[in-house]
């Protein structure tokens, strides 16, 4: 249930029914309160078992339990229902049951999917009808109303009556015995029944493309060969997405603890070996440590090779020591998040290295010093992405003044080849960094809030009185973005700005049902937080790519963007995904970007602009000067080597208009813009474009830039 329940779609709602007897204990029925969310309730149904005493022993199979029975009186038991999904418990759902449970099934009893086995064949044999599909009893989709309506209840038990001694699989048997006609036979992917491979070799699949779609991207897993919480007796290849989803549960540890205690005799629970001791005992760990810690202190470097002597012995005695224990996948023990990092340390890295050369032989000892180098390149460049993403995530524990300078020097020094003056800057570059770090105004964190930014478009364009007073201490921009939401809405009647549809602190709030069909999702306080939806139904129904959206949402919610540049004005930065509306240019793709570089309010020749197409696809970045010709200089990129301009808006006058209106505050704002049809938009304002991070191409252009931006002292009396 809790794998149909994280692998729905967004707007899906859905009714657990749970079928119980008096063997449940009230404890029990407990644990199932937390499928009663904002998106499912869980109903509990109880059966007397003496109802079913009409099946008893109707199989060969003395192990079959009477409850599997129970399912042949769904329709009843939910008398409400005119149609439900029956999953057996041995299963796992990766994907939306919505797709199967609107199937038209008007006109057919159920719905479901071959079995592995073809026991239609043994109902030929015994002489009941003649051979015919048999499908696996462990999903389907029942036609409550038809079943009813046809009294089926009626014909198993007077089955069961009279052939008592033809069963072979209980319940399946009977069910298809029943209903052999008027059956909608779904493909494989909804019921995967797998075991292990010498099995699967035997079983009788008829279409190995289907077998080999439905491997690589299951629906419903159905672990009927062994069941995973039997760990000597399941070889079922998704073994591991059963412990994935069971860690999920408030309850694991006592899934786990029964699991092993039942199955590995040879393991005592309280003492049993965990992930991270396993993979510290593996000998790629056991080399990369030998090395490890010893290549630190030049005085222990000559102790290294009898370190390594020594751990092949200590693996070797382990392996001998341990070779009774039958060891299973690490993912079912409880510290194997843990265990992931473990495998993620220089030790084991080093370790896998110097084994994966071995099996290479001459040619892996050969390489293995290129090998080791860029396996501890890779490490300390993911340590370094690691450390930033962490920092980017800290609430609020900001860096010094002096942190922030050092860490820009240094970087500007790798990027540039020289060592920066911020205090007295010459270069665009450097002046980039000296309003970074020493012209720290809230005006530009409110600025640079792709929400807050409106009530500025707004009272710019549509009011056209203000002036620095709307930045004072009382200015209602700098109160929290929730007090806000009434007049941000009302920035809507702005022409210049895309519509707003809604502001939500997590990518989980998001009503869908609320938004048109086109929008597009955006983080306020970052760059990169953009997902476009073009088609709200497509967007939804594909489960991964909304599963990655909204992750992808929530990641940039949780960072703070300051950490990655020290770009000041993202530091106090309320983060909020917001939906705006979706800007489709005359190619059917998002509209492309004008971005203007402002420099002079007086002399546009002293202006540029960066025309950024095919955002999404074909990326391409231009600079133009303001007469629409090619600017002798690029930002990143080599201007010199573009072949085709870009068509002119034929706008270009009213952007230019639009943008030295919003520019007029600053000394120099990079001012995005959009053109769609008839309209100009507001995209952004940018203080502080790529943090300084991009090259001028030639180089001597950063100074002459800098030349142009003349520089003066913001005012802000909020920031006093």
């Amino acid at each position: 249930m809790l794998s149909a329940l994280n692998n729905k779609n967004e707007l899906d709602y859905i009714k657990f029914y749970f079928i119980y007897d008096e063997k449940f204990t009230k404890e029990e029925l407990e644990c199932l309160d937390i499928f009663n969310t904002s998106c499912s309730s869980i109903t509990l149904c109880q059966v007397d078992s003496k109802d079913f005493v009409a099946y008893k022993n109707t199989t060969q199979r003395k192990a079959m339990p009477l409850n599997a029975y129970y399912r042949l009186h769904i329709p009843w038991i939910l008398s409400k229902e005119d149609r439900a999904i029956y999953i057996d418990y041995d299963t796992i759902v990766n994907n939306s049951l919505w797709d199967i449970y609107n199937l038209n099934i008007d006109n057919y009893y159920l719905a479901a999917v071959d079995d592995a086995w073809k026991y239609g064949r043994y109902r030929q044999m015994m002489h009941i009808q003649p051979e015919s599909r048999h499908y696996n009893s462990g999903m389907m989709v029942i036609n409550c109303k038809k079943w009813r309506q046809e009294n089926i209840k009626d014909k198993f038990i007077e089955f069961s009556k009279n052939h008592k001694d033809v069963f072979v699989l209980a319940d399946q048997f009977l069910i298809n015995t029943i209903i052999n006609k008027n059956v909608l036979y779904l493909s494989l992917e909804w019921n995967l029944q797998l075991a292990r491979k010498e099995w699967n070799e035997k079983l009788e699949f008829d279409d190995d493309n289907e077998l080999k779609n439905a491997t690589e991207n299951p629906k419903i897993i159905h672990y009927n060969f062994g069941k995973p919480w039997q760990f000597n007796a399941c070889f079922n290849p998704f073994f591991h997405l059963w412990w994935k989803e069971a860690r999920k549960l408030p309850f694991y540890q006592d899934i786990l603890k029964n699991a092993l205690s039942e199955s590995l005799k040879v393991h005592n629970i309280e003492k049993s070996i965990g992930a991270v001791e396993r993979i510290k005992n593996q000998l790629s760990y056991r080399l990369g440590y030998a090395i490890v810690s010893n290549i630190k202190n030049p005085l222990k470097m000559v102790m290294i090779p009898s370190s390594i002597m020594k751990s092949v012995k200590e693996y070797r005695q382990y392996k001998n020591k341990t070779k009774h224990i039958v060891f299973q996948p690490l993912e079912i023990y409880a510290d194997y998040e843990e265990c992931l990092k473990v495998q993620n340390h220089l030790s084991y890295r080093i370790g896998k290295t110097i084994l994966s050369a071995n099996k290479q032989g001459l040619k892996g000892f050969v390489k293995l010093p290129y090998s080791l180098f860029m396996e501890i390149r890779q490490f300390k460049n993911k340590k370094y992405n690691d450390k930033v993403e962490r920092e980017s995530e800290k609430p609020i524990a900001k860096f010094s003044l002096e942190d922030d300078e050092n860490f820009l020097k240094e970087r500007h020094k790798n990027i540039f080849g020289y060592l920066p003056d911020f205090k007295r800057p010459k270069t665009f570059s450097e002046k980039i960094i000296s309003r970074m770090l020493y012209d720290r105004s809230s005006i530009y964190t409110v600025l640079a809030d792709k929400l807050k930014v409106r009530l500025y478009v707004y009272q710019k364009t549509i009011k056209s009185d203000l002036d620095m007073h709307f930045f004072s201490n009382e200015s209602s921009i700098f109160y929290p973005i929730d007090s806000l939401e009434e007049e941000l809405y009302k920035t809507n009647k702005c022409p210049y700005l895309p519509k707003l549809y809604g502001i939500y602190k997590s990518a989980y709030d998001i009503d869908f049902d609320k938004l048109p069909n086109s929008f597009v999702l955006k983080s306020n306080h970052d760059s990169g937080g953009v997902v476009v939806v073009e088609d709200k139904k497509e967007f939804i129904r594909d489960t991964e790519k909304f599963y990655t959206s909204m992750q992808k949402l929530q990641t940039h919610l949780q960072r703070n963007y300051y950490y990655f540049a020290r770009e000041w004005q993202y530091f106090n930065m309320e983060p909020r995904i917001f939906a705006e509306e979706l800007l489709i240019g005359d190619n059917g793709k998002p509209a492309d970007t004008y971005k203007f570089h402002i420099f002079d309010q007086n002399n546009n020749k002293n202006n540029f602009i960066q025309v950024t197409t095919d955002r999404f696809d074909n990326y391409q970045r231009v600079m133009l000067n303001s007469d629409w010709s090619l600017a002798p200089f690029g930002i990143s990129y080599d201007n010199s080597k573009i072949v085709n301009i870009p068509a002119q808006p034929f706008m270009l006058k009213e952007m230019f208009d639009l943008a030295y209106n919003l520019a007029s505050l600053f000394d120099y704002v990079r001012v995005d813009l959009y053109q769609n049809k008839n309209n100009i938009y507001f995209g952004e304002l940018t203080f502080t474009p790529g943090a300084a991070g991009e090259r001028i191409i030639p180089d001597e252009w950063d100074e002459r830039l800098g030349e142009l931006w003349k520089r003066k002292e913001i005012i802000n009396e909020a920031s006093k």
